[in-house]
């Protein structure tokens, strides 16, 4: 896989530039690691010393009519990189602007892998062909394995908990290390096991791995969707029987 990287550093946090630049130097060959933001201003001074570290390609983008245009800039750049260097078949747009949706979708158009490094609740993941949530490589949110078994036994036996209940089992353990109230950004060190969805002001956990381990197979699942509408009925309100299904077992 040939990687392109387009990074908006006015919309995400230089904490993850180091884990995101090491997690894709192991998936292929990256051909363009390129920054964007306005690098006079102070508030992107945080980001200088990543830059050379990780062998980013700093772009300068001016403020139009105090106006951000490093939208404007990234897309041109990214649509440049496009006609010059068709060997490129995987774009990867960290950000959560919804500015970049048309890019995304002449990139699909063209065959062109297209992964969104953003936050759950921006538009853009929805136009890329992956979305990985911008927590996986925020080390604030790194946890080992040794969690998972806690966070497992934390379910309770439940299928689903709200996150008010999941908390209340996770505090019974000693030397729990760990932001509370953002609890929900841990889970994407375990996305196997678990599916956190978020519904009007609510989080709830659903316990994908429990579900798995009783209906074994697609096929099994597929034969049970009966009993597993009345016994998952809580959850199926939340994500219908075909999304949870892929969610399973693809």
């Amino acid at each position: 896989m040939n990687i392109g990287i387009y990074i908006d550093a006015d919309n995400v946090s230089y904490k993850i530039s180091t884990d995101l630049i090491s997690y894709y130097e192991n998936s292929g060959d990256i051909f363009i690691k390129k920054i964007f933001g306005d690098w006079s201003k102070l508030d992107s001074k945080n980001w200088i010393k990543y830059v050379n570290s990780n062998g980013l390609e700093p772009i300068q983008c001016f403020r139009q009519n105090k106006k951000q245009s490093t939208d404007i800039c990234l897309i041109t750049h990214l649509l440049n990189d496009l006609y010059h260097y068709p060997i490129i078949n995987h774009y990867i747009i960290v950000s959560s602007d919804s500015d970049y949706i048309y890019a995304c979708q002449s990139l699909k158009k063209l065959g062109k892998r297209v992964t969104i490094i953003g936050t759950d609740d921006s538009l853009l993941k929805n136009y890329g062909t992956e979305f990985i949530n911008i927590n996986k490589f925020n080390t604030k949110y790194k946890l080992d394995n040794n969690y998972l078994e806690v966070f497992k036994n934390s379910m309770n036996n439940n299928y689903m908990l709200s996150k008010s209940k999941f908390i209340k089992y996770l505090k019974t353990y000693s030397n729990i290390n760990i932001d509370f109230k953002k609890i929900e950004n841990y889970f994407e060190n375990f996305k196997i096991d678990f599916l956190i969805v978020k519904k009007n002001t609510r989080i709830y956990i659903i316990y994908l791995t429990k579900i798995r381990n009783e209906y074994e197979s697609k096929e099994i699942f597929i034969e049970n969707i009966s009993n597993i509408k009345t016994k998952l009925k809580d959850i199926l309100k939340l994500v219908n029987e075909n999304e949870l299904l892929n969610l399973m077992y693809n």
